[in-house]
């Protein structure tokens, strides 16, 4: 049985039917509403999830998505370096790669998060911010992938299929591609990324703190050259 799965494996129950309600959601925006960018409709999938969540959750299901206080320690210095990484990456992809689509380097400081105050959103607002998205897409999402695959005896597909799956949900969500265009594909490369180290750690603290770190990066880049 997959480690991530020990918790929740055990139990019968179907998988929660609230499961399938943000990539549908998504998928209705990409069909009758895009594209619009009114929030409420672009984050219409990830507040489905968080109700699904709420609505669905059972003993366990911290332990599931790796909630785990005991976990903190090499989770986030393991997590900081690879966020550390993908940040100089990421940033060096966005600097070379905007101007060849015509696009000023500094486009990311449109988005909602990047035009509220300094003092609200660093450190401690970004680092909200990726917990919720990681407890959501690396968490609970992942699992409920993990849960389905096993149900259905696919253990051999169920770990890599499974981040794929969250990494693409994560990536296609309809507030990274409405704000991030094209490069809304660098989300599939870090969500698929940030699945493993989740696997791997059994952690979701690694991802919060891979993803923080990341944005972290990014974000003082954005606000000292490009404000």
């Amino acid at each position: 049985m997959h480690p991530v799965l020990v918790s929740i494996g055990t139990r019968s129950r179907t998988v929660d039917p609230g499961f399938f309600l943000p990539p549908l959601a998504a998928i209705f925006y990409y069909v009758a509403l895009a594209p619009s960018r009114a929030l409420l409709l672009l984050f219409t999938p990830q507040l489905l999830a968080y109700i699904a969540m709420a609505a669905g959750w059972r003993e366990g299901d911290a332990e599931a998505i790796g909630l785990r206080a005991d976990q903190w320690g090499s989770s986030l210095l393991k997590g900081s370096i690879l966020g550390l990484v993908l940040g100089g990456m990421n940033l060096w992809i966005l600097v070379k790669g905007a101007p060849l689509l015509g696009k000023d380097p500094g486009f990311l400081r449109e988005t909602p998060h990047a035009r509220l105050p300094f003092w609200l959103m660093f450190p401690v607002g970004l680092f909200l911010v990726a917990l919720f998205v990681e407890v959501n897409f690396r968490g609970w999402f992942l699992s409920r992938l993990l849960h389905f695959a096993q149900r259905r005896g696919l253990a051999a597909w169920s770990g890599a299929g499974a981040v794929l799956g969250s990494a693409l949900v994560f990536s296609f969500d309809p507030f990274m591609v409405a704000y991030f265009g094209i490069f809304h594909w660098l989300a599939l490369s870090d969500g698929i990324l940030w699945g493993f180290l989740r696997l791997r750690t059994r952690s979701i603290w690694a991802p919060v703190a891979a993803h923080t770190v990341e944005v972290w990066l990014i974000y003082l880049v954005l606000k000292l050259f490009y404000a």
